[in-house]
């Protein structure tokens, strides 16, 4: 991002271009660390902002190996993480069919043991990508049967971070853990019909928005996101819904507070404004 080594949290919240007239105040954030190579220390945990919820997890991405006889396929130090009080949620873990098959048993394997890591005190931070050609219908559905074969609680506060999936996926997940949550980035803007109407039926009190920075860039020329920049995301999804970005905003500033209060201490949000809440990858 072309800042300086030390740079401060608000510096990278806040490092690139904002159109005029769509700047927004973050009161709330999610750091994910799902790439072990990137896990924070103890140190670096306490210095994050008290409004800044922290997922730790293990993306499909990096579950694509067997590993060595007699190893776990979690890494120690993620075990060391979620332990944490400081890590409220637990993700970005799930599936990734758009990777090779043959890393699709690894990454089943890897998930129904991290899905033993998932307390009482955590919500569940979710990734599912399916294959090409399909609409993800396979992949959401099969994410959802290894929730159920391992079984999580029905009970279970779940985020199904950035969105794809349609109108069937949506009601199964409902159905099965009706504390599903769906957030969106700015991939809603090249949403095919059957997205759309899976968007538009999507009760709004279960709706996120995320900017999934540094991923999808928001303004032309940029080569990466940031948090500041949720207006745009707010922009894409609010022409499915016949609502406004700001309305939006709002509404998802609720939902968020409400969905991360069920790891976090209500004491946490005391004095906090709506604005907007994102997902930080």
């Amino acid at each position: 991002m072309r800042l300086e080594a030390g740079s401060s949290l608000t510096a990278v919240l806040n490092a690139t271009f904002v159109p005029a007239g769509k700047e927004v105040r973050l009161v709330g954030s999610c750091a994910s660390f799902c790439d072990p190579r990137t896990y924070p220390t103890s140190q670096e945990l306490e210095a994050f902002p008290a409004e800044m919820e922290v997922a730790v997890g293990l993306h499909p991405r990096h579950c694509v190996a067997p590993p060595q006889c007699g190893q776990s396929l979690v890494p120690e130090r993620l075990r060391e993480l979620v332990r944490s009080p400081r890590v409220r949620a637990f993700g970005e873990i799930g599936l990734d069919h758009s990777l090779p098959s043959q890393t699709w048993h690894w990454q089943m394997s890897a998930l129904e043991e991290l899905l033993g890591f998932v307390e009482a005190c955590h919500v569940l931070v979710l990734y599912c990508r399916s294959m090409s050609e399909d609409k993800g219908t396979e992949a959401y559905m099969l994410l959802l049967r290894i929730l159920w074969k391992r079984r999580v609680p029905q009970n279970q506060w779940i985020c199904l971070h950035c969105f794809t999936g349609d109108h069937y996926v949506r009601d199964e997940w409902l159905a099965v853990f009706p504390n599903t949550y769906f957030s969106f980035t700015k991939r809603v803007a090249r949403f095919e019909q059957y997205q759309v109407t899976a968007l538009r039926g999507i009760p709004r009190d279960h709706l996120l928005l995320e900017t999934d920075a540094p991923y999808f860039p928001l303004v032309p020329g940029e080569r990466w996101s940031e948090p500041s920049q949720l207006y745009v995301v707010a922009e894409s999804v609010a022409t499915h819904l016949n609502t406004t970005p700001e309305g939006l905003l709002e509404e998802s500033t609720t939902n968020a507070f409400r969905f991360f209060s069920q790891a976090a201490p209500m004491a946490t949000l005391v004095g906090l404004n709506t604005a907007a809440t994102h997902i930080v990858a």
